[in-house]
């Protein structure tokens, strides 16, 4: 947990006029990692949303009587294709 507190430092190099100015940023590993986690859960989010798969039942696979869950097209254990629903 440490490494979220420690600055990193960046420099930005701008030329003009064939003059080099250097500008250094510091940007805390906090604030990205809290970043990160926001667009992790706004994508987590989204994905729940699209998802097709989205409350089916869960399936018994007919050739080895595992219990898959609803979106699992192929048995998870002997990979036997989802039967379909009569």
């Amino acid at each position: 947990m440490q490494w979220r507190w420690t600055p990193r430092l960046l420099q930005l190099r701008f030329v003009n006029d064939g003059e080099t100015v250097e500008y250094p940023l510091v940007i805390l590993a906090r604030e990205l990692a809290e970043e990160r986690a926001r667009d992790a859960k706004l994508l987590e989010e989204q994905l729940e949303l699209e998802s097709p798969d989205v409350g089916k039942p869960a399936w018994t696979c007919g050739k080895c009587r595992e219990e898959n869950p609803g979106n699992f097209e192929f048995c998870w254990k002997c990979q036997a294709a989802r039967p379909e629903p009569s």
